[in-house]
């Protein structure tokens, strides 16, 4: 049984190992590609929001399938079962990329639902999406400064490591609606 188990645990560690260089270069790429034809608005903060919350759920899946045998056990089913929270991380941490875009959480002079300097702010290009269109303004839409952006990936990492964190927000958000609140912004 515990052979089993050992060689479980090292198939699921190897997936992962995969998955987590395979976004290494898939950001050392795209760093490439931007920096190598100078592109301004090709919505990279939003893949780096993206794999910055694969990671931190792939990394959250390595420590999980350390301490419990269940999550091994789910996970080692096939690779599928491997990827699945990862996808998840991913699309939490799009989901932290939306709400601070949108000002849902912070607001504009701190009208958000929490007021905190932890959280980045958006510089957005005021473009007709009329005639620009949806996409061209969502790509827009960036963190402002440096540190923004830092602090956009670090959310965003926390946010795939920890899926709890955005459920959290959500039902606060879902909380103030019911009270009557509305939504903030």
């Amino acid at each position: 049984m515990q052979d089993e188990t050992t060689d479980l645990q090292r198939t699921v560690v190897r997936r992962i190992f995969v998955v987590q260089i395979s976004l290494v270069a898939t950001i050392l790429l795209l760093l490439l590609v931007g920096d190598w034809f100078a592109v301004k608005r090709f919505g990279f903060d939003f893949w780096f929001a993206f794999f910055a919350g694969c990671m931190g759920a792939s990394i959250s899946l390595r420590t999980r399938i350390g301490a419990d045998a269940g999550v091994l056990r789910e996970a080692g089913r096939s690779i599928v079962d491997t990827l699945m929270p990862i996808l998840y991380g991913a699309i939490l941490a799009g989901l932290t990329y939306l709400l601070f875009m949108s000002g849902i959480l912070s607001g504009n002079q701190g009208q958000g639902l929490l007021t905190t300097n932890l959280f980045p702010t958006f510089d957005v290009d005021l473009v007709d999406i009329q005639t620009e269109g949806v996409v061209k303004a969502f790509l827009g839409s960036r963190p402002a400064t440096l540190p923004d952006l830092g602090k956009l990936l670090v959310w965003c990492f926390l946010a795939g490591y920890s899926e709890k964190f955005v459920m959290g927000i959500l039902g606060t958000l879902e909380r103030r609606s019911d009270e009557g609140g509305g939504t903030p912004g």
